[in-house]
């Protein structure tokens, strides 16, 4: 236990050592981001019908690329309540591209995303449960704001690229900046 209390001290006064050297240098804030979102959406369309308001908890990893382009990465999981006897469930593994309006990493910005999605299925009829699960191409664009570590967005999500006549989810996230490094 002592052994694991040193290594985590020593861990921790050689992150905000190079915190500190970071902020001397001002060579601006940190390339790399690590955060969580949580997102609230609600389906519209066809899959409305089978799929209730969606809440769900994402990763995120956000890297600036350039000027006030950052590279983004999101996996999670995504839940949907029952409707009619089905449940649908989604983990989306998605990239993209976030555009700041000013200042990198604060104030208006855009994103783009796309990537697999897992969709997973569960059907319950007259107590028979089936269960189905498919990849898809899923795309998210939306507009949010950045304030600090917090960020707030609006998009729309489509689960399913190959069958977006079927609907899409209108989603608002709120997002928490863990760690820069």
């Amino acid at each position: 236990m002592n052994r694991f209390v040193v290594v985590l001290c020593i861990g921790v006064m050689g992150a905000s050592s190079v915190r500190t050297a970071r902020a001397d240098d001002d060579k601006g804030p940190a390339p790399n981001r690590l955060g969580i979102d949580v997102m609230l959406g609600q389906p519209v369309g066809d899959i409305a019908d089978a799929a209730g308001t969606a809440i769900g908890g994402l990763l995120r990893y956000q890297h600036r690329f350039i000027g006030n382009i950052a590279v983004t990465g999101r996996v999670g999981y995504i839940r949907h309540g029952e409707k009619n006897s089905v449940t649908l469930g989604q983990i989306p593994l998605f990239a993209g591209i976030e555009y700041y309006l000013s200042k990198f990493d604060s104030g208006l910005f855009i994103v783009a995303e796309a990537g697999l999605n897992n969709l997973r299925t569960t059907q319950d009829l007259m107590g028979d449960s089936t269960t189905d699960s498919e990849n898809e191409i899923g795309v998210n664009v939306g507009a949010g704001y950045a304030m600090g570590a917090l960020t707030v967005r609006g998009s729309l999500l489509v689960p399913s690229l190959g069958d977006v006549g079927d609907g899409v989810v209108f989603a608002a996230t709120v997002g928490y900046r863990v760690t820069s490094f």
